[in-house]
């Protein structure tokens, strides 16, 4: 762990607070989030969060990054991992659909704050989102581009 890292936004997901996070790997990327604090938000039974957190580390250490907050230490994750444990919660009864909602309604504000620091457009925003998508889910490229319609095209 390197420095004190501070989250993008945080927002209200299920019974707790979730912290959004810049992408701390290069490349065009999704916010992400704290492992830990979407345990908490989906209010997991302390063994199975018990569970994740030792699959995370043994199976997915390099695809997650240990970070020290103001409030300790946290473990970030990409949006997929926060998709695939909602959705697995979801079927197992653990949680309703609408915690899914909550967890989008944060990540859209945080990815609004990432893409105001990094100085893009509303259709950049968009553009940039599309493509941060498509590399995370392995789609190739070329990535389509939305572009701004001319008067004259409508």
């Amino acid at each position: 762990m390197t420095g004190l890292v501070s989250p993008l936004s945080t927002a209200a997901v299920g019974l707790a607070n979730l912290r959004y996070f810049r992408p701390p790997v290069p490349g065009v990327r999704t916010v992400w989030h704290s492992f830990q604090d979407m345990q908490a938000c989906l209010a997991l039974p302390r063994e199975l969060r018990r569970q994740f957190i030792a699959r995370l580390r043994k199976e997915w250490s390099k695809d997650t990054r240990a970070v020290m907050t103001a409030s300790g230490p946290t473990t970030i994750a990409p949006h997929f991992m926060a998709q695939g444990l909602i959705h697995s919660m979801i079927e197992m009864g653990q949680v309703t659909p609408e915690i899914e909602y909550a967890y989008c309604h944060g990540m859209v504000a945080a990815t609004k704050i990432y893409h105001g620091e990094m100085g893009l457009s509303d259709l950049e925003s968009v553009n940039y989102s599309l493509r941060a998508f498509r590399e995370e889910n392995g789609i190739p490229g070329p990535h389509p581009v939305i572009e701004m319609l001319r008067r004259d095209d409508e």
